[in-house]
């Protein structure tokens, strides 16, 4: 399994700014996960994501 992403590199992936994949990722339902009090991804699940988005 690969290293969860950050949610800075969440939002450096998909062009967007961290409060965007924040608050507009949610509602698209991007695959975050809460870890403590930060949010992280599984890079497979956000890569499946986006080509799902197409």
């Amino acid at each position: 399994m690969e290293r969860l992403m950050t949610l800075k590199e969440v939002a450096r992936y998909l062009g967007k700014s961290e409060r965007w994949a924040r608050m507009e990722g949610r509602d698209l339902g991007l695959p975050l996960v809460v870890i403590g009090r930060s949010l992280r991804c599984d890079p497979a699940e956000l890569r499946k994501w986006v080509r799902q988005q197409r």
